[in-house]
Order: structure tokens, then sequence, then C-alpha cells
């Protein structure tokens, strides 16, 4: 049996246990690899709102990972929501003083809900300093609007949103994968479930196919499946970038971690119905039995 990968989530505390680190150990040890955690925001939330964010002190965020560090071979990083900007700088110092391998960073900005997950302040932080030392970025739709705007390319955005075919919407996202080339962008993995509904939409009534899409090298690869109707996807675009940092922290390929990642959550979403806990936007099930046989 080949080593247990050892993956880090530096994400903020989820009191539903849906998402951030919560979920991000969940997924690790579901999937065989053994999970360490730096919690940077402790949150009081439930499946239906959050109502409660606070930061932990940045002194405390750089204890964490230094005693990590000092004792775990780290296989991969995954950074979810870090909101304070003090945080953000924290992260930052630290990833350039263990120049750490695998590092997904999951730019988490805003619930489900509408509630803002990021200081104003750290939002540009994450983007012009953490993206150095990132792998693979891991944005939602929304999310990849703030990283157009943020460089001024709102025109390739409203190109975006004008695009009345997916031939043309994935021929606009194919200028922007060049964009971000040409600026040094790690990959950029778009999770694909607040895409458009005209993009969604299949050749067959009142059916949907989900999207997600790898930008890397000025190139668009469309990883393609039928779209789940759910009321539990809480804390899926966490499981997602967590199962593909234990994929990359066992040495696969990116193009084979996103792959593996999107089945694990389409399964973690499967095994959920039915199952509803709270009364909101429910979980997944993190832990499938397949996967458990497979890596224990």
């Amino acid at each position: 049996m080949s080593k247990r990968p050892i993956i880090l989530s530096i994400a903020g505390i989820d009191s539903g246990g849906g998402a951030g680190v919560t979920a991000d150990v969940k997924t690790a040890s579901g999937l065989g690899a053994y999970a360490l955690n730096a919690v940077t925001c402790v949150t009081a939330q439930n499946t239906k709102r959050v109502n409660t964010i606070f930061p932990i002190p940045a002194t405390v965020l750089k204890d964490q990972l230094l005693t990590l560090a000092e004792d775990f071979e780290i296989d991969s990083v995954k950074i979810g929501m870090i909101y304070s900007l003090e945080n953000v700088e924290v992260i930052a110092e630290w990833l350039n003083l263990f120049e750490c391998r695998n590092v997904v960073l999951d730019p988490v900005l805003r619930s489900t809900s509408g509630v803002d997950l990021v200081e104003e302040t750290a939002k540009e932080k994450i983007f012009d300093v953490l993206l150095k030392f990132s792998d693979l970025v891991t944005p939602n739709f929304p999310e990849f609007h703030y990283m157009l705007s943020h460089h001024n390319k709102g025109y390739i955005l409203e190109k975006l949103k004008s695009s009345t075919t997916k031939k043309l919407f994935f021929e606009v996202l194919e200028e922007a994968s060049r964009f971000f080339f040409s600026i040094n962008t790690p990959p950029i993995f778009l999770k694909g479930g607040h895409l458009p509904t005209m993009i969604r939409e299949s050749h067959v009534v009142n059916e949907f196919q989900h999207f997600d899409l790898l930008l890397k090298e000025g190139k668009v690869k469309v990883f393609e499946s039928d779209f789940i109707f759910t009321k539990n996807s809480h804390g899926t675009g966490c499981a997602t970038s967590t199962a593909i940092s234990v994929c990359l922290g066992r040495g696969q390929s990116l193009s084979d971690a996103i792959k593996f990642a999107q089945n694990y959550v389409r399964n973690s979403i499967k095994l959920a119905r039915g199952s509803m806990v709270g009364n909101g936007n429910s979980a997944i099930e993190h832990f499938n039995p397949s996967y458990l046989r497979r890596f224990y």
C-alpha cells in the first residue's frame, strides 16, 4: 500500500458541520488521507444561514501553521475560507517560508445564503499574493467573475454573460484562459454549479448537464456529467477541492485528480439523498462505503 498522504486544510469552522474544515477533514479521511487543520475563523451557522463570523487572531493561526510544519511532512495544502486580511498575510508568509507543494486555493468569498465570507480588504490580497504560491485555484462562477473584474477584464465577463450558445461561451472562456496564462496564473478549475442555466441545458427537454472546466495553459478542458437536482449540496465546493488535494498528494496528475474528485462528489450527493440534516441546504455524505473499502 502506498504512503498515506497528509493533507493540511487551512479554513474556517462551519458549526453546522457541512463545509469548511469539518468537511475537509471528513473528505480527506473518507479518501484514506490523514487530515491536519489550521483554523482561520469560527462561524455560527446552520444549513439555512451564517449568523456570526469570528476571525482567529493572526498570532494563533501562525502558531498553528508553524507547529504543524515542524512535525508533519505535508503532501498537499487546501486553503479555503480565510476571512481576515491579517490571516491572508500569515498564510502567505508561511507558504513562502516552507515552499509547500500541491497548494490548492479555493477562494471562498460568499455563502450561498448571501453572506460575505471574507473582509473586503482581504479579497485583493488573496488573488494578488496567495495565487503566487498556489498550484491550482478552484473558484465557482461568481468567484471567477471577481477574478476577471480584479484584472479589469470586465469585457470578458460581459461576453460570458451575453453568450447565447455553449460554443460562444466556451470560446470566451478560452480567451479568459489565454489571459490568465499570460499573467502566470496557475491552472483554474472552474466549478460549474453556478454556471448560467442556458449553458447547462441539455438537448433533451427538461434535462440539464453539469460542466466543470479546467483553464490551463491558455486552453479549456471540459469535464461533463449529468446534472443532479438535490437539496444536499452544502459543502460540495469544499469537498471537491479537498478531494483534488488528496489525489495530488498521492502523486496523481491534475486531470486524473479532477476526474476522481468529480466522481467522488457526485456519489456523495447521491448517497445523501433521503438523509436530510437540518431544514436548509443539507450536506453531502462524505463517507462513501465504496471509497472506504478502497483505501482502508
